[in-house]
């Protein structure tokens, strides 16, 4: 199973993809929503899950990064993070892709969370 790590905070990014890969899952890490882009140039449909926080430096944020890869590889899995902001505030279109879960959150609930969602159909 693989998740791609989308997270511009270094200390967060290390410590949510060591727990990942802890849990078994193969990850790939990226800073900002166009290195995901160049990973999922190269991963494509092979990727189960990315996990994206919103907030990123660059002219892209997790938001749009949702849209592109879900435009491009639409069988990919989304779980969008954040803080400062509820489940409810995810813009409309973006609500039907997955959940959003908000930070601060337990490690252990990420891994939950994502296993459940990769397994499901």
């Amino acid at each position: 199973m693989i998740v791609l790590v989308v997270e511009d905070e270094a200390l967060v990014n290390m410590n949510v993809c060591d727990f990942l890969v802890d849990q078994e899952f193969t990850v790939f890490s990226a800073r900002d929503a166009h290195e995901a882009l160049s990973l999922m140039e190269e991963l494509g449909d092979a990727v189960d899950l990315l996990f994206t926080d919103v907030n990123m430096p660059g002219e892209l944020d997790g938001f749009d990064l949702v849209r592109l890869v879900h435009n491009r590889w639409p069988g990919v899995r989304m779980l969008i993070t954040t803080g400062g902001r509820e489940p409810s505030d995810l813009p409309p279109d973006l609500q039907k892709f997955g959940p959003m879960l908000p930070k601060p959150y337990r490690l252990e609930i990420l891994g939950m969370m994502a296993a459940k969602m990769i397994v499901a159909d």
